[in-house]
């Protein structure tokens, strides 16, 4: 499992007044969406998800990840260094509608 047990997953919500939320989601929860094939209809073949490390330090790293429907922001965390395995501890996330707003 790449998510930690204690996972922090949010989003910014923006309401029709302008007014902007966040939104909670825990590991749980992204487990059981997945389950339940949330998610399936952005999968295709040409998806070009971007992947780039910002900074690490031995065993923290903070990454980057855009998609054509999200752009997000993830912690690492390599929790026992002899698997060599690294778990998303944070997210957070917004969807990337139209990046040329930035």
């Amino acid at each position: 499992m790449s998510l930690h047990k204690r996972l922090a997953k949010r989003s910014l919500r923006a309401f029709p007044s302008g007014k902007k939320d966040l939104r909670h989601t825990k590991r749980s929860e992204m487990v059981m969406y997945t389950g339940a094939g949330y998610g399936e209809r952005l999968w295709r073949e040409d998806l070009g998800i971007q992947v780039v490390v910002l900074d690490y330090y031995r065993n923290i790293a903070s990454v980057k990840v855009i998609t054509p429907d999200y752009y997000e922001y993830l912690h690492l965390a390599k929790m026992h260094a002899k698997e060599n395995k690294w778990v998303i501890i944070n997210a957070i996330y917004e969807t990337n509608l139209n990046l040329s707003d930035e």
